[in-house]
């Protein structure tokens, strides 16, 4: 049987040269936070680490 993986939230809170990500759990727990630069890698990066989570 496959796992159900828990679903999560990542709000952004968008700069000029950096964004910060933080990602919380469905109950509103704080699941971790991170800075990354405002472009595409930086973005991509942004959502494999939230992916990570859920």
């Amino acid at each position: 049987m496959e796992q159900e993986q828990d679903e999560v939230i990542l709000g952004v809170d968008t700069h000029l040269d950096t964004h910060v990500g933080a990602v919380i759990s469905s109950t509103g727990k704080l699941l971790g936070t991170q800075s990354v630069s405002a472009d595409t890698n930086g973005y991509l990066n942004l959502l494999t680490w939230a992916n990570s989570f859920g």
